[in-house]
């Protein structure tokens, strides 16, 4: 059957290259020469020139990422300092005087009150590969433990909070 359908296009091309076309007529002719072809727009065309201050936006897209990377540097590296190191700040050496003086003076106060809490800020799984190519688990809860002292004789309450993580692994079940 192929080959039939293979003779009959044979015949169709043959008879389709005798075909003579016909002239276009002269109004589409006329009407095709007379018009204008307009020019594309080009790249240079859509350019438009730079808004005031734009100078000071590409400093800007420089700028914030440089201050918050030396942000997150300085909390970190005040982090790891002990609270008496002098590179803790400025007023550091004040700051040890007036507690010197403090201590000398005051007698230390007796908590009367002592309040323990947590409290779950958040709590996300993260999944993990072994060495061995095997998915591992993790449940990652973030805490806030608070404690809070009180001395009612004096009407003093000191109130102290420390973020805690939590990982755990859990084993991942695979089929």
């Amino acid at each position: 059957m192929s080959e039939m359908q293979n003779q009959e296009l044979e015949a169709l091309e043959a008879e389709l290259r005798k075909v003579k076309a016909i002239p276009a007529p002269e109004a589409l002719i006329t009407r095709l020469l007379a018009v204008q072809p307009t020019p594309s727009p080009t790249v240079v065309d859509h350019v438009q020139s730079e808004p005031r201050g734009y100078a000071w936006i590409r400093l800007l897209r420089w700028l914030a990422p440089a201050t918050a990377l030396g942000a997150l540097l300085v909390i970190l590296l005040g982090r790891d300092s002990p609270p008496g190191n002098p590179r803790t700040g400025p007023n550091s050496q004040q700051a040890r005087l007036g507690s010197a003086r403090l201590s000398s003076t005051a007698k230390p106060s007796e908590a009367d009150e002592i309040e323990i809490g947590k409290t779950l800020l958040t709590t996300f799984d993260a999944i993990a590969e072994l060495p061995s190519g095997e998915p591992v688990r993790f449940r990652c809860q973030q805490w806030a433990d608070t404690t809070v002292f009180r001395d009612r004789a004096r009407g003093i309450a000191v109130e102290r909070s420390t973020p805690r993580l939590e990982i755990v692994p859990v084993s991942l079940e695979t089929y």
